[in-house]
């Protein structure tokens, strides 16, 4: 059975990009969404199958409620959901950064990395054990 990513991302471009490369060289499943309260909905609905990880960015521009991935963070953890998270983003602050830590976060990815591609798909694949 195929891994399942979801993609947390407000830019539809990076969605697409972080789409195209997880299921084009790993092989896995994606599940893309743009709006973090949807995100948030389809991860703490008891009736869905969990995805196996979460790409999330730190700046989400859409949505109600949500407005950074360390909402998100926040929910999974209220909700007694634990599901690796992979932080995807171009933030420099070394507090946000290690906010994400402490709130469980798996791996932080900039995207201002020169291999921010290879970066990120090695970072999947360690998370993930492949």
């Amino acid at each position: 059975m195929s891994k399942k990513i979801l993609i947390l991302e407000d830019s539809e471009i990076i969605a697409a990009m972080h789409t195209f490369m997880i299921e084009q060289f790993l092989n896995y499943e994606t599940i893309e969404f743009t709006n973090g309260d949807d995100a948030i909905d389809f991860i703490t609905d008891k009736d869905k199958e969990y995805p196996d990880l979460i790409v999330v960015d730190h700046n989400l521009s859409s949505g109600v409620t949500r407005k950074t991935g360390l909402a998100l963070l926040k929910t999974l953890k209220k909700c007694g959901v634990y599901i690796p998270v992979i932080v995807s983003s171009g933030i420099t602050d070394e507090r946000i950064k290690n906010k994400y830590k402490e709130m469980g976060s798996s791996a932080f990815v900039s995207k201002d990395s020169e291999n921010y591609e290879d970066e990120l798909l090695n970072t999947i694949k360690s998370i993930l054990n492949d």
